[in-house]
């Protein structure tokens, strides 16, 4: 058996050295890599590498191992071979150039198989997967977006100091809300910080300076920023009726504080960008990413379970800070309600008003709904804290938001 094993290697060998493979000769155009010149050779291929001839050099053989392939466009049987070789005038890249299309199957069958898997056409199974693999792409991404990616957020937000989230806070104020914009109302900055002294009195512990900034705009919203800055727009003002309900918003929106959820809602925004970012090593594009993405902060939206938790420790918090909850819920009743007249009263076209869409861009960005406003009511039904004292008792509220943000007149018409 071993002498017939024997027999049978040789016999393979034998065959290839006198397969018509390597007898076939190609033309090919050869560069010396010193001048532009070309010389036409004739080229074959054998298992050790590419045979040819030069008058100047005789027979020359270029082993596979030496050779660098190159495809010349996208055409796979234009193929360029470079050979480096050293002189005593020095280095120098040779070339040959075959424009065959039977070369390359040739080489195919005679080249080791690293040297010619680039030249091999994709077959359909290779085809099928990476269609396949192009089309999960998608769900690939939306997995990691609703469960991987806001796991990790909240573990890197816990890790994140003060300090620097301040800073990114400064620094979206600074565009969102620049100095110029803002208004100057005393009584009603007062009125605010006052509220917020008493909601958080019940924890004293929190590491925040919290700061109110009014806008003069009639956009119905209110924005926690990073680091303790809380942006109240007039439009939100104009809606409330009682400090009780204005400290149910600031009670929802210094939860998203206090619990970092807008620094985790940026970290989750950018986190596939920063992560291939990571990758590819760039680290400024990465920065710069988050410094675009906090200063659009107006179009960053918490998930539902943030707003969930906002709603229900805000409510927890007026609570425990004594104050009649019935202020929070009918200022979120009274959002959902404008919500729905909006909706039921102007046609689509109406909608992309800026006068009725002041309570949509509210909602955008803080949902409401009837389940939302029955979990507040179930919350203060089911608590224990129903001593309440009256928030603000000499201010007349309505009055403050009407002489501090008076409305234009109307022109008459002649």
């Amino acid at each position: 058996m071993q002498w017939m094993s024997i027999w049978t290697s040789v016999d393979f060998i034998v065959s290839l050295k006198h397969s018509p493979l390597m007898s076939q000769k190609f033309t090919a155009d050869y560069f010396d890599g010193r001048t532009a010149r070309k010389q036409s050779v004739s080229v074959s291929v054998s298992r050790e590498g590419l045979h040819f001839a030069l008058e100047s050099k005789g027979d020359i053989l270029w082993s596979f191992a030496n050779i660098r392939l190159q495809k010349i466009g996208n055409n796979l049987q234009n193929l360029r071979f470079e050979y480096e070789i050293e002189t005593e005038e020095g280095r120098f890249v040779e070339s040959l150039i075959v424009t065959d299309r039977d070369f390359r199957e040739v080489i195919i069958a005679l080249a080791p198989p690293g040297f010619s898997t680039s030249l091999r056409p994709p077959d359909l199974k290779r085809k099928i997967g990476f269609a396949l693999g192009v089309l999960l792409i998608p769900f690939v991404l939306y997995a990691l977006w609703i469960s991987i990616i806001p796991s990790i957020a909240r573990s890197l937000t816990l890790k994140v100091p003060v300090a620097w989230e301040e800073k990114l806070g400064d620094t979206i104020l600074g565009s969102m809300s620049p100095e110029e914009s803002r208004r100057n109302a005393p009584q009603t900055q007062q009125a605010l910080e006052e509220i917020v002294a008493r909601l958080l009195a019940t924890d004293p512990q929190q590491p925040y300076k919290i700061k109110i900034h009014l806008q003069s705009d009639s956009l119905v919203n209110a924005f926690a920023l990073p680091g303790g800055h809380i942006i109240v727009f007039q439009g939100l003002l104009d809606q409330t009726d009682s400090a009780e309900e204005m400290a149910g918003i600031l009670a929802h929106e210094l939860q998203h504080v206090l619990r970092r959820h807008t620094t985790q809602a940026i970290i989750r925004s950018v986190s596939i960008y920063l992560i291939f970012s990571t990758l590819t090593g760039d680290v400024t594009g990465a920065m710069q990413t988050v410094l675009d993405t906090a200063s659009n902060l107006g179009h960053l939206s918490m998930n539902r379970s943030m707003e969930t938790e906002a709603d229900r420790d805000g409510m927890l918090m007026i609570l425990k800070a004594g104050i009649n909850p019935a202020g929070m819920i009918q200022a979120f009743q009274k959002l959902d309600d404008n919500l729905n007249s909006d909706k039921n009263q102007s046609s689509p076209d109406d909608l992309k008003t800026e006068s009725s869409s002041n309570i949509l861009k509210y909602i955008s960005t803080h949902p409401l709904g009837a389940e939302r406003v029955k979990n507040l009511q179930d919350i203060a039904r089911n608590s224990a804290e129903k001593n309440y004292s009256p928030l603000l008792p000499d201010l007349d509220w309505k009055k403050m938001i009407e002489r501090e943000f008076p409305k234009p007149e109307k022109k008459e018409s002649l």
